[in-house]
């Protein structure tokens, strides 16, 4: 099981990956972000956390609201094959789902209407639009966009963010919360 699944995640994310990597080749629109990898290490590893941390907020407010029970790292508790599945899956989809989200969406969304709020507001809505259509609630799409808008405020504003560290930033949300 552990590999099969693992196999269909790889070929959606690689394709998904390609997709990603394709349009910001093809239109030279994210490139300058993927061209910041030479920001401080450090720096995007403490700009990471804080993002993540605001994410959390969300998550924390969301299962306050819903009188759900926290649940964080449940990984933890899976056998050695199911663990390293999920993290791999996390680390792949926090690439890809940034790349196009972000690195590409976002910027795309900016150049067409000359406005980054627009560009971090579409992504957003898409993001979380993505994620329901995957399966969820109304509440999730709103709950997922807000996320999203996180990232995408982080990536426009706040100094030091890169789209490395929103990778970074997704992929610890993911395994925080993601079970």
């Amino acid at each position: 099981m552990f590999c099969v699944t693992l196999l269909k995640s790889l070929l959606f994310n690689l394709s998904f990956l390609g997709t990603s990597v394709f349009l910001i080749k093809t239109t030279k629109i994210g490139i300058p972000d993927i061209r910041k990898y030479k920001e401080k290490p450090l720096k995007q590893i403490a700009v990471s956390v804080v993002i993540t941390v605001a994410a959390l907020v969300f998550y924390a407010l969301k299962i306050i609201i819903d009188g759900q029970e926290f649940s964080v790292f449940a990984f933890l508790g899976y056998s050695f094959a199911d663990a390293a599945e999920f993290v791999v899956m996390q680390l792949l989809y926090s690439v890809t789902e940034e790349l196009f989200m972000r690195c590409w969406l976002l910027r795309f969304t900016e150049y067409i209407s000359g406005s980054k709020w627009i560009g971090v507001a579409v992504s957003s809505l898409l993001f979380g639009l993505a994620h329901w259509v995957l399966g969820g609630s109304f509440e999730k799409f709103v709950y997922i966009s807000l996320i999203g808008f996180v990232w995408g405020f982080s990536l426009v504003k706040v100094k030091g963010c890169t789209i490395y560290s929103l990778m970074l930033s997704h992929f610890l949300y993911d395994l925080a919360v993601a079970s």
